[in-house]
């Protein structure tokens, strides 16, 4: 059975996401290393849309590391949430957008990947809503 991967990425605009999560993600996926069908569902409180975030990321991943050229394709395996936390709703749209890559399709498993790169006093409210 075919997987897909989605990683759902808590903290996206956060000091560790930029620091070191985006650039360890591009590291991995400049070394083939990342699974071949992967989402990095990203959310944050900030409002973004899906192109200024890509141009966060990229940036981020150019201040952060040695990568002076970001490729597109990478980019292309992001999508961006703008999460409100104390909404059980937000949540709810949040696991509906995770699900995505797999709708309408047959015979695909879908693995998520929760990271929680947020203060831990919202780690128990945060799993809570994801349920």
């Amino acid at each position: 059975m075919k997987k897909h991967t989605t990683v759902i990425l808590f903290g996206a605009t956060g000091d560790l996401a930029k620091r070191k999560l985006f650039p360890a993600f591009y590291k991995l996926y400049k070394n083939s290393e990342l699974p071949k069908d992967i989402t990095i569902l990203s959310t944050a409180r900030s409002e973004f849309s899906q192109q200024k975030f890509n141009e966060y990321v990229k940036e981020q991943i150019n201040t952060f590391s040695s990568v002076k050229r970001v490729e597109n394709k990478f980019l292309d395996l992001i999508n961006y949430h703008t999460l409100d936390f104390s909404s059980q709703e937000s949540f709810d749209e949040l696991i509906t957008k995770a699900k995505e890559p797999i709708l309408n399709k047959k015979k695909i498993e879908l693995e998520i990947i929760i990271y929680l790169a947020i203060s831990p006093q919202l780690f128990s409210g945060v799993l809570k809503k994801l349920n």
